[in-house]
Order: structure tokens, then C-alpha cells, then sequence
């Protein structure tokens, strides 16, 4: 497992990435993953300044999941719904569901050059 954390935004206080990655260095490993499949895992903690950013709320998962979270995390239930890609206009991956609290954010957030980048929604 590795970690590692930035600063030095205005607006950002810090970013933890998390990197969880099977073992490939010997044979062993290999003949073993190749019976149990594992998948290397990366997880982004991106910690905001409170007094710098309004709150918002967006999940970007595969449909299975984002169901099951909109169920269990207060906020989704609370604040966010399911928002419908736009008509006409490239958007991401039929396999993820964006669900948010307004879709002029995800708009944001979600803009035409991230859309460009074809690898992490594959």
C-alpha cells in the first residue's frame, strides 16, 4: 500500500491518495492472482477549506453501486439524485451513473476537456 499528500491550493487544504496494488513481483504472486482475481484499487481524499467552498454533493459510480449508496449515505438520500445525461452532447460511460444535488455542478465539474480523457471512464 502507498500514501502520499499534497497541499498548496488556495481552496485545498490537502489531497490523500491511497494506492492498494496486487503483488506482482514474483511468481508466486502472479500464479496466485491468476486463480484469485484482484484488482489494484486507488482512492482519492480530497480535504477542502471549510470557509472557501460551498458544500457539495456528487457520486460517480457504476449504477449497482450508486444505487446502493444513494440507499445508505445520508447526504445522497438527503440532497442528491440521479442526473440524466445531457441529450445530443458526449458524456461519460454508460456503465457510471453521476448522482448529484444540481446538475449545473456536475456540468462544472464535468467539463468537455475531463470528457476528452477516455481512460477513466474505461
Amino acid at each position: 500500500m502507498l500514501k502520499f499528500y499534497t497541499s498548496g491550493k488556495r481552496v485545498c487544504q490537502g489531497l490523500l491518495v491511497t494506492m492498494e496494488l496486487k503483488s506482482r513481483q514474483d511468481l508466486i504472486s502472479r500464479l496466485y492472482n491468476m486463480v484469485v482475481p484482484c484488482k489494484d484499487e486507488i482512492t482519492f481524499k480530497v480535504y477542502m477549506n471549510d470557509d472557501a467552498m460551498d458544500h457539495v454533493v456528487v457520486d460517480v459510480a457504476k449504477k449497482k453501486l450508486a444505487e446502493i449508496m444513494q440507499k445508505e449515505i445520508t447526504d445522497l438520500q438527503r440532497f442528491a439524485s440521479v442526473v440524466s445525461p445531457p441529450t445530443g452532447e458526449k458524456w461519460i460511460t454508460d456503465e457510471l451513473v453521476v448522482v448529484a444535488e444540481s446538475k449545473e455542478v456536475v456540468g462544472d465539474m464535468i467539463s468537455e476537456t475531463v470528457l476528452d480523457q477516455e481512460e477513466p471512464w474505461q
